[in-house]
């Protein structure tokens, strides 16, 4: 991963909501953009928000199931950020 690709990445969880989000889809694998806006205690509108920002980075994918989209983490993205901070602070 590049340099400015890892800056992107960081900025898109550089927020409390958005770590709250990943930390939660974490847990639940996959989830609808309504039922994190309730697990969160945030209006629909705010969970979107940062749902898009997330999106748009590429820390998350989301899959329209009828008049929903479900939203899950791209793992894979995630973990090369981790590995990236770990080769940072010498823990590699």
């Amino acid at each position: 991963m590049d340099n400015k690709q890892l800056v992107l990445d960081l900025l898109c969880l550089a927020h409390g909501t958005r770590l709250r989000i990943v930390r939660l889809l974490l847990k639940e694998r996959a989830l609808v953009s309504s039922m994190i806006a309730v697990r969160l205690g945030v209006r629909p509108s705010v969970a979107a928000h940062h749902l898009r920002i997330l999106s748009q980075g590429g820390l998350i994918k989301g899959a329209k199931s009828g008049r929903y989209m479900t939203y899950c983490l791209d793992r894979e993205r995630l973990n090369s950020v981790t590995y990236e901070l770990c080769v940072l602070t010498g823990n590699e």
